[in-house]
């Protein structure tokens, strides 16, 4: 791959946070790999910040609680997750955290 120019180098630094890696790939004419190793490296270097402070957490609230008790069912936290417009991952730790309070009654093979 074509070494990274100043005009790119700077494209990234004032975009990436904001449009995300595909866009950034596609408007650079780059691959998706290629702009994340670089992101990596910028950030290293402190050009860019921690991408730990570009991912805001997501409080749970009351309703999407209850509303994950009500209907979810072993398989289908995928579909959990779409309705929720959560990750499947934090679906299957929220259901935990439920279990271990005792506001949900599934075994840790159903958390899935």
């Amino acid at each position: 791959m074509a070494k990274w120019t100043t005009k790119e180098r700077q494209y990234l630094i004032d975009n990436y946070t904001t449009k995300g890696v595909l866009e950034c790939a596609k408007s650079l004419g780059r691959t998706k790999r290629n702009v994340t190793a670089y992101a990596y490296v910028l950030r290293q270097q402190n050009h860019m910040p921690p991408l730990a402070e570009k991912l805001p957490y997501k409080p749970w609230t009351v309703p999407e609680e209850n509303w994950l008790i009500k209907h979810y069912r072993p398989g289908l936290g995928v579909w959990a997750a779409r309705k929720l417009q959560r990750t499947h991952g934090s679906i299957k730790t929220k259901l935990g955290k439920l279990r271990k309070l005792g506001r949900l009654s599934l075994t840790e093979s159903d958390v899935a």
